[in-house]
């Protein structure tokens, strides 16, 4: 049976829904009143049972209110066409009985049109195989941008990667992963790395501030309530919860990315002194300006996409003129990373949430607390939001012994040094878009939330792990640029709906009264776990906060195909 293609182009047909089924059809021509008209604008009286040799041919035909159109070809073709409104394509193959059926195309090449009414003005969009402006430019080498840059080269895709700084960055930041950023991590094959430049904690306690102990020093508070990770394991890791400082990570991931530079020469290159100046996204692809902020210079790269991974004051968001709405708890926050002789080192519970109205902080160990040894803490302390002293004023050696009083266990005075601090406010702010044309947002740039329950970093390596693979299904598989627009949606649904509720549910439940805080649900639960209480408390954390992009992608396909078979049927 001879079969003629045909080029249909459908504004919400799923790219991966194959094949949509077969479908009778007497007189295209006459569909809804449209005739169908040739590349000239000449109307065609009607098709031709089998015409092997005929010129292509394109027809018009209404489809959700617009009008869109067909091209024919003679035979099967390579060639897809896309109308700028229409983001689908598929191969319509006609037979001699007048049987129409929709495949999926082999090829991605593409013409835009304007006009949906005239598929003749043709702009190219469609992504380049292979040049010097086939790399992805990312903004940022902080952990998000690193992450992002490893998974795409290893992938395949080449990378640009733009930093501010001289070098990555050594501040005090997160530390904490668990969940589905264990899960990214292990899926990127660098979990068990990272694991051994780490270590897995056992649990996380809500406690009281330390107290006396009766003999002039001062011991762990009251514990209201574990939450335990002791499924962790050096051969499964990502059953616990790991402690990495965001510096170690990031040491990491620009090692990793070197081995990969030296399998693949080119995979990713790095531009530190590279201050963001300008983003130009033309429809082709993007051109980023960067200024060396010593020298002033400035040059150009030239990527098909653009990533913004530059953090809580993104230029890339700013010239991408994207908003970032929320607001801004009244508390400032203390970091300070000590290194501290450790004494009195609970057995199970090692990370420590300290509950109270005005002070609360977070006791964090850097590395494995060993009884008697020396090693790195992190404690995060709240201020007075009265307190209107300077950054320079908090962070100043009395100020910071007054407050590790509540914080620090052992002897009296303490014993520590200082390795390093800094002042932060906290965040509820969320991006009003983390996409738009050929350049998104990851991260601090796209979204922040306040600190307790470390769900900022892992939040932003979730979001490299969902657009490494919407980026490779556009670059390397043929999906349309639209997936960034669906990646956009996705992640940000999960801050609305599970990251920022859930933080601020954290910060408020440890800015109270002890005596307030046994009151909570969970602290209540968590104080005698059952089985299924864990699972319940845990499974958010894996099959809400991360998103699977291909999983996603054919549920949406799934859900339109009713729609599309619908239309087609009462159109054809």
């Amino acid at each position: 049976m001879a079969r003629r293609g045909f080029d249909a182009r459908f504004s919400t047909a799923p790219p991966n829904l194959l094949p949509l089924g077969r479908h009778n059809f007497s007189h295209i021509g006459e569909i809804r009143g449209f005739g169908p008209r040739t590349e000239a604008g000449d109307p065609i009286p009607k098709i031709p049972a089998a015409a092997p040799d005929a010129e292509h041919q394109t027809f018009k035909f209404p489809f959700h209110g617009l009008h869109y159109g067909i091209k024919r070809f003679p035979g099967m073709m390579d060639q897809i066409t896309q109308s700028k409104r229409l983001e689908y394509f598929f191969r319509v193959i006609v037979t001699e009985s007048n049987v129409f059926e929709i495949m999926r195309p082999a090829s991605t090449e593409t013409v835009v049109t304007n006009d949906h009414h005239n598929l003749q003005t043709k702009q190219s969009t469609s992504l380049p195989s292979s040049s010097s402006s086939d790399r992805v430019i990312i903004a940022g080498a902080g952990p998000t941008g690193l992450f992002l840059a490893y998974k795409l080269a290893k992938s395949g895709i080449k990378v640009d990667l733009v930093e501010r700084l001289p070098d990555i960055s050594d501040a005090p930041r997160a530390a904490g992963y668990y969940g589905a950023t264990l899960l990214a991590l292990k899926d990127a094959g660098l979990l068990h790395l990272a694991a051994q430049r780490g270590y897995l904690t056992r649990a996380v306690g809500w406690r009281t501030a330390v107290q006396n102990d009766g003999h002039g020093n001062k011991t762990w508070g009251r514990l209201l309530c574990n939450i335990p990770f002791d499924q962790g394991s050096p051969e499964r890791p990502e059953m616990g919860m790991l402690l990495l400082p965001q510096p170690k990570l990031c040491e990491l991931l620009k090692e990793q990315i070197h081995v990969l530079n030296g399998m693949q020469p080119g995979s990713v290159k790095f531009h530190f002194h590279s201050e963001l100046s300008n983003v130009h996204d033309d429809g082709h692809g993007v051109t980023v300006t960067v200024r060396n902020p010593e020298t002033g210079i400035e040059r150009e790269l030239r990527g098909i996409l653009f990533v913004g991974a530059d953090g809580a004051k993104s230029k890339a968001r700013q010239l991408l003129g994207i908003k970032l709405q929320g607001h801004t708890w009244p508390e400032r926050m203390i970091a300070a990373d000590v290194l501290l002789r450790n004494v009195d080192v609970p057995p199970l519970t090692q990370l420590h949430f300290i509950v109270h109205p005005v002070h609360f902080a977070m006791v964090i160990p850097l590395e494995r607390p060993v009884e008697g040894e020396t090693t790195l803490w992190r404690f995060s302390m709240a201020t007075d939001p009265t307190d209107n002293s300077t950054e320079e004023e908090l962070v100043r050696e009395e100020n910071l012994a007054r407050l590790f009083e509540n914080y620090m266990v052992g002897p009296r005075p303490p014993q520590y040094k200082v390795v390093s601090k800094t002042v932060y406010r906290l965040h509820q702010r969320l991006a009003n878009r983390m996409a738009i044309g050929r350049c998104a947002l990851v991260g601090d740039a796209a979204h922040l939330n306040n600190p307790v329950g470390a769900l900022g970093l892992s939040t932003g390596i979730l979001d490299c792990d969902a657009l490494a693979t919407a980026i490779e299904m556009i670059l390397h598989e043929g999906g349309p640029l639209s997936l960034l627009s669906t990646y956009s949606d996705a992640r940000r649904q999960v801050f609305q709906s599970f990251v920022s509720p859930t933080s601020t549910a954290n910060k408020l439940r440890l800015q109270q009264e002890p005596v307030e805080a046994d009151d909570d649900w969970l602290i209540r639960k968590m104080q005698n776990p059952t089985l299924e209480t864990l699972h319940d408390f845990i499974q958010p954390y894996i099959t809400v906060w991360r998103t699977d992009m291909r999983t996603l992608v054919a549920e949406q396909a799934a859900r339109d195909e009713p729609i599309l078979k619908a239309n087609l049927s009462e159109a054809f």
